[in-house]
């Protein structure tokens, strides 16, 4: 059953949990009548995998801020694509809270909130964001995202244009890239942490989207996601939150490889760097 409040003003206190390889991200809005509202972001880079570190992070911002759990009027979740146990940990501690407190939750994909972090501080208009974030094992997860910041620099839309898929950096492109683009001097934003963390990729990436005819860009600060991402996406889709289950997306099901996949996805790096 969907419960989505009613209106801006009773969007807040609002609440956002992201749990990666990266660390801990909880992020808090707050807003008095007929004011913007205010975002709080606390990350905590050394506490990747822990529940202890995400429970801890969320009770002392809220109490930072004055605010119990029974106050909080809506919860944005990052529910992955991720690694697989910081993803059921996140949504788990999500679940808690929103049952616990009776908070609608809204579910965020982090290719959508990475892509929101590639345009912050861009104007009103429409962007084209490829994110790439290492998927470990051999693999990329990447999606094409469309974003229309609206001339209040809310996000109007956050769009998967190309659905993120999962696999070996070479193909990539060819499985969640833009493809061909038929406007001059069109510019691609890249986000996420496959170029700096995958061997090779950011070349192969350039080249790859400069046959096709676009220009490349790389923000910066788009490569960790943060919970006050999640939160902006979060509340720009208010009207689909839910008190039911939270369930992470799973891009692939495979959680380890086995050893033949592990010598297949060394030759990969090998032939990816040059070696």
């Amino acid at each position: 059953m969907t419960t989505a409040p009613d209106s801006p003003s009773t969007l807040f206190p609002a609440l956002a949990l992201s749990c990666s390889a990266h660390g801990v991200s909880v992020a808090l809005a707050t807003a008095e009548a007929g004011m913007r509202p205010t975002i709080e972001c606390w990350h905590e880079p050394e506490s990747a995998g822990r529940s202890d570190a995400l429970l801890a992070s969320v009770d002392g911002l809220l109490h930072a801020n004055g605010v119990t759990p029974s106050a909080l009027r809506l919860l944005c979740v990052e529910v992955g694509p991720g690694p697989f146990t910081a993803l059921r940990m996140t949504c788990s501690v999500a679940q808690g809270i929103s049952f616990a407190a009776s908070v609608p939750c809204v579910e965020v994909w982090s290719t959508e909130a990475l892509a929101l972090q590639a345009v912050a501080g861009s104007g009103p208009g429409r962007y084209r964001v490829l994110v790439a974030v290492d998927a470990r094992m051999g693999e990329v997860y990447a999606a094409t995202i469309e974003i229309e910041i609206a001339p209040d620099g809310t996000p109007a839309q956050v769009l998967e244009s190309v659905a993120c898929a999962a696999g070996p950096p070479d193909q990539i492109w060819a499985l969640a890239g833009p493809g061909r683009t038929v406007q001059g001097d069109a510019v691609l934003l890249i986000a996420g942490n496959a170029c700096s963390l995958v061997s090779g990729f950011r070349e192969r990436l350039a080249g790859e989207a400069a046959v096709a005819g676009w220009r490349v860009e790389w923000p910066a600060g788009a490569t960790v996601l943060r919970a006050d991402a999640v939160l902006r996406v979060g509340m720009s889709r208010v009207r689909a939150a839910s008190l039911e289950a939270v369930t992470p997306r799973y891009v692939r099901n495979k959680v380890a490889l086995d050893v033949s996949e592990q010598a297949a996805a060394r030759a990969r790096a090998a032939r990816a760097s040059g070696a």
